[in-house]
C-alpha cells in the first residue's frame, strides 16, 4: 500500500504546486490584478491552504474515515482544477474556494493513513515516510516545470489543465490501490 500512497501524493502535489506556481502570474496577466493585489490573494490562499488540513482532519478523525476523506478530497480538486482550466472569471474565487477544501481533506489524511499502516516501534516507519516524502518532492519539482512549460507554449488553460490529469491520475492510483489498505482508513479514527 506504501507505494500506492506515495504516488497518489506525488500527483496531487504535482496538481497542488502547478497551481501555486502559476496563480500570481495568471492574476496579473489574464485578471490584470495589481502586484500588490496578486500577492495579497496569492498570500491569502496559501494561508488557507495550509490551515484547512486542521479541519479535513478532524472530520476525518471523527466522521469520515481517512479513505473517504481522501477520496472526497481528490474529487474537489479535480473540479477545482476544473474551474480553473476554463477560468472564467465568475469560478475563480470558487475554484480556489474548492482547492482549499480539497486540500484540508486530502493533505491531512493521506499521511495520518500512510501512518495507520505501521504498528508503533515498527523499523520501517522510518523507511515508509521517506519513500512517501519523495513522492511529495518529485511532484512538487515536476509540477511547477510541466504548468510552466505549458503555459509558456500554450496559454494558462494546458498549464492549468495539467493539474486536472494529475489529481485524476492520483485518484485512480489511490482507488486502484486501496485493495492493498486492508481495514486502514475505512472508519473514524475514534471509532477504531
Amino acid at each position: 500500500a506504501l507505494y500506492f500512497l506515495a504516488f497518489t501524493e506525488t500527483w496531487e502535489r504535482f496538481g497542488f504546486y502547478c497551481i501555486q506556481a502559476l496563480l500570481v502570474l495568471f492574476l496579473t496577466k489574464s485578471l490584470h490584478f495589481t502586484d500588490a493585489k496578486a500577492n495579497g490573494l496569492y498570500s491569502a490562499v496559501s494561508g488557507l491552504l495550509y490551515a484547512s488540513p486542521v479541519i479535513g482532519g478532524w472530520l476525518a478523525d471523527r466522521f469520515l474515515g481517512f479513505r473517504k476523506a481522501i477520496i472526497f478530497g481528490a474529487i474537489l480538486y479535480a473540479c477545482g482544477y476544473i474551474m480553473m482550466f476554463s477560468h472564467a472569471s465568475y469560478g475563480f474565487y470558487l475554484a480556489l474556494s474548492l482547492l482549499i477544501i480539497a486540500n484540508g481533506y486530502f493533505k491531512a489524511n493521506i499521511s495520518s493513513l500512510l501512518g495507520s499502516l505501521y504498528q508503533k516501534g515498527d523499523v520501517r516507519r522510518d523507511s515508509g515516510f521517506t519513500l512517501f516524502y519523495l513522492g511529495i518532492n518529485i511532484g512538487t519539482l515536476l509540477g511547477p516545470i510541466a504548468a510552466s512549460v505549458l503555459t509558456e507554449r500554450y496559454n494558462f488553460h494546458y498549464g492549468f489543465g495539467v493539474s486536472g490529469i494529475g489529481i485524476l491520475i492520483g485518484l485512480a492510483t489511490f482507488l486502484y490501490g486501496r485493495r492493498y489498505l486492508g481495514k486502514h482508513g475505512v472508519l473514524p479514527q475514534y471509532l477504531e
